[in-house]
């Protein structure tokens, strides 16, 4: 128990310390000095003192003082009182009585001192050392390290824009602002669907930052720009645009290289299915049967019905992806960054929401398997659109069944591995991304 405390109060006091030395680096101490004291300095009292007060209140007891000028006398010694309740000893009574002389003179640095000594050589009734500590050390340490943590998160929100940070990452890279980042995507898909080039770096940032200038300020869109690492065209490896966020300090110790990492992948996967969903949703009826002939109209028709069933599993997985996952995990976090005491409880926070994130868009190790399933069924709907566009004349009957059979079975063996694993617990987020696809 007493290793349990002293460690608390050595966690609170390393962060009041790190706190301390944050704000100073910043200049920002000044103006939070005055949180930091009782009174001015010259009528603050010392922390030592405000324990020695502390344990002096918890203690109680009347204890007499000689008449001497450095002495003490205590009414009952330790061992009298012992004696008292029944209990005998002759080497403890020996041991005590070497410690203990009624007329032993102590030599004290002042009267709060003596007074607190006194009181704890009367042992009988004293409460243990965790008892006192937790009482009367422990809540000064703990005012101090609330006020001086709660300044410097305090500065980190209003001087320099921690909780907008926090918004521009959810909206660009997550995709939470679905209309801000729609005229982004698009402009891209629709190259890429029209085989033009898309890829350049030039163009990509034009998009960009027409999409962000409506919704954010001049400095954090500014901050952002895209950069692409392969250019394979109407592929979804030609997907991998990242983006670089410029984040100064000391917002960077929240928000650091891993975790723009981490961001990034979770915005390529959500490319990934957002480019599928649009190149589905695109489709025209009317450009098929334009094409059509009264001989191929059962292929159309089967066309018809396997652009159905890859629109029902890519927006399923959308939306478990965009609410389920994304906004629901975004709410808890909101709320873990309200209630954190310290900067600490706020990297924490991050690192579980961003953890969680990854994990649940699949980009986990042990998740590899659905993954890939996910991306093949991606890539299936990709294929089926290009041969939707170059007309029913170029499709078919063989090819058309082919893919309809690799369909069904990716979707059989996704069925069953999600019950597998749901029955043992492994994926627990995982079951109403397959009560959506499969009932």
């Amino acid at each position: 128990m007493v290793s349990h405390l002293t460690d608390v109060i050595f966690h609170e006091i390393i962060l009041a310390g790190k706190s301390v030395e944050l704000l100073q680096n910043l200049g920002h101490l000044d103006q939070n000095i005055p949180l930091l004291r009782y009174s001015p300095p010259e009528r603050r009292p010392p922390l030592y003192d405000l324990f020695v007060q502390s344990v002096s209140e918890e203690l109680g007891q009347e204890v007499s003082q000689s008449d001497g000028s450095a002495g003490i006398t205590v009414e009952r010694s330790p061992i009298v009182l012992l004696e008292a309740d029944g209990f005998r000893d002759h080497f403890l009574s020996a041991n005590f009585a070497n410690i203990f002389t009624e007329d032993r003179n102590i030599s004290l640095r002042s009267a709060d001192d003596e007074l607190l000594l006194r009181r704890l050589q009367c042992l009988h009734g004293v409460p243990p050392p965790n008892l006192l500590l937790e009482r009367c050390l422990h809540p000064h340490i703990s005012h101090q390290y609330s006020i001086v943590c709660k300044a410097l998160l305090n500065t980190l929100k209003e001087e320099y824009q921690l909780m907008q940070h926090f918004s521009v990452m959810r909206k660009v890279y997550l995709m939470e602002a679905g209309d801000m980042m729609y005229d982004f995507y698009t402009a891209i898909f629709e190259k890429m669907r029209l085989k033009e080039s898309w890829s350049d770096v030039s163009f990509l940032n034009i998009c960009l930052q027409g999409a962000l200038q409506h919704c954010l300020s001049d400095d954090l869109a500014a901050s952002l720009f895209v950069d692409v690492d392969e250019t394979q065209c109407n592929s979804l490896k030609a997907l991998r645009i990242r983006y670089n966020v410029k984040v100064r300090f000391p917002v960077n110790i929240v928000i650091n290289t891993d975790s723009v990492d981490t961001y990034s992948q979770t915005f390529a996967f959500l490319m990934q299915i957002k480019y599928a969903k649009y190149s589905i949703d695109t489709l025209s009826f009317s450009e098929l049967a334009e094409r059509s002939c009264d001989h191929n109209s059962a292929l159309v028709h089967r066309m018809h019905m396997l652009r159905m069933r890859l629109m029902h599993f890519i927006n399923g997985l959308h939306q478990y992806i965009m609410t389920r996952i994304l906004h629901s995990t975004a709410m808890e976090f909101q709320r873990d960054v309200q209630s954190a005491r310290d900067l600490q409880d706020v990297l924490v926070s991050h690192q579980r929401y961003l953890t969680r994130i990854h994990d649940r868009c699949l980009l986990h190790q042990r998740a590899q398997f659905i993954h890939q399933i996910v991306i093949k069924i991606l890539n299936m709907a990709l294929v089926f659109a290009g041969s939707w566009q170059q007309g029913i004349t170029t499709v078919s009957l063989k090819s058309l069944k082919s893919l309809e059979e690799e369909f069904s079975k990716c979707l059989q063996f996704l069925s069953s591995f999600l019950n597998n694993y749901m029955k043992r617990g492994s994926f627990p987020h995982l079951e109403s991304f397959a009560f959506g696809l499969f009932n």
